[in-house]
Formats: C-alpha cells, structure tokens, sequence
C-alpha cells in the first residue's frame, strides 16, 4: 500500500483527522478503489463517526489488494503527520504486505507508526437510519447556534410540531429555567412522510460541540426523528463526514 499527500492538502487531511481525533482514540482506516474510510464509534459507544476521502484527493494511491485494513492509534498518527505539515514535501504512508507498521515520510524525514490489534469494537458498522425530517444549515449558523445552546444548557432539543396543521414549524430550544430559542424557515425543512407529526428530540451539546471546526464548511445537513439518533452530513470538496449520535432521554 503507497498514498500521497500533495503538500497543498495536508493540511486539510489533518485537519479531519484533529476534528474526529475528539472522539475517537483507536481506529481501522480501510482502503479501497474508491478511497479511504474511516469508520469506528468512540468509547462510550455514544457516537459513530463515518469519515471518506475519495481517490481523487491523493495524487498516490497503490493497493496490492482490493481492500486493505490497518488500526492505529490516531492520536500518534496526527501527532506525526503535524510535525510535517507546514513543510514543502508530499506526505507519503506506506506499509508492506506483511509489516505491523506503517511508513508516514514527509520529506528526508521518516516515521514508524506501530499498527495495533483491532478491538471487537472497532470492527463494528452502523446501519443507516430512516427519518421523517431532515433540514439543511449554514455550517456559520449551526457553530453559532451550538455557542448560544452551551451558554444556557448540557442538552439541545429540536421540536417539530404542526400549526393548524398545515405549517410544520421546527423549533430548536436549550436550557431549563434560562432558555436559548431560535426558529428555523420551514421551507429549509424537508419533511419526508405526510402524516401529522410531534417529534420532540435531545441530543448532548458536548459532543455536538466537539465537531465544530476551522474547515469551510458551507452548509450541515442534519437528520432527526422521535427515539432515533441524530445523523449529521458535512461536504468539503467531496470527503465526506458523517457523525451520528445518540438521543437523550428525557
């Protein structure tokens, strides 16, 4: 296996590898014809995470099979990759057929990365959900919305209800005695079944907050539906990040 990492994008691929490194240690990265993913759910089993870089991205990439699978720690992994970052070179990962370590060279310089034996929960996959509501954000607007929710709760709740059942009208609220309230436009909503809904969802503001970053995001996509996680889409330039994560019990 061979990649490489034009110097113009190694800033960019880590900096996804820093936004997921916030919950997620250990992980597989898996290497196919189309790209490379990562996929793995954190410790508390809490939130998965879902991360694909597709082929175009790397000037490089060789495979000596369809599918390749390695585990890491990915906090050494972005440690060594940082050092290198702002350097004129390519950044290169290699591993032989039969090694146990992977080769990161950025430049004259080389790295030894250990890989690990994987964990029965880092071979774990999750499953797609369907739901009734998803709606669309600017990235600018949600990481607002997240900052105003911190300052009053633990907890953010969205809300869809119908008004004279004809308007379905999404509120998103946090707090308890102090509250932050804001309305969404409901032509931003897409609702995806016709029947009468009351949907009432929580999820934990620490965690969403944990995915807020630096990278030019233009819009976050977010699904929701009542006893469902929340699944959230984000896009730049075709890698493709999607978290998922547990609702809250009232």
């Amino acid at each position: 296996m061979k990649l490489e990492i034009l110097k113009e994008h190694k800033k960019e691929f880590l900096e996804f590898l820093k936004l997921i490194s916030n919950n997620i240690i250990e992980t597989n990265i898996k290497f196919d014809e189309k790209g490379l993913y990562i996929k793995s759910f954190d410790q508390s089993n809490v939130c998965y995470i879902n991360l694909f870089i597709p082929l175009n991205f790397f000037s490089q990439f060789e495979l000596k099979n369809k599918e390749e699978i390695i585990y890491i720690n990915l906090l050494d992994f972005i440690k060594i990759i940082d050092k290198g970052c702002n350097t004129e070179y390519s950044l290169i990962l290699s591993k032989e057929q039969d090694d146990n370590v992977m080769t990161i060279q950025n430049g004259k310089k080389k790295f030894k990365l250990c890989l690990l034996e994987p964990e029965e929960n880092q071979k774990r996959e999750l499953a797609d959900f369907n739901y009734d509501v998803s709606f669309d954000m600017k990235y600018k607007d949600y990481k607002e919305l997240i900052s105003d929710c911190l300052i009053v709760g633990s907890k953010i709740t969205f809300e869809i209800k119908n008004e004279k059942d004809k308007l379905k009208i999404l509120n998103c609220y946090a707090g308890e005695q102090n509250k932050f309230i804001t309305d969404f436009n409901e032509n931003d909503i897409i609702i995806s079944n016709s029947k009468n809904l009351n949907i009432k969802c929580n999820y934990n503001l620490e965690y969403l907050n944990k995915f807020i970053s630096s990278i030019d995001f233009e819009i976050i996509h977010l699904n929701i539906d009542n006893d469902k996680p929340l699944t959230i889409f984000l896009n730049y330039k075709n890698i493709i990040l999607k978290i998922i994560l547990a609702n809250l019990e009232e």
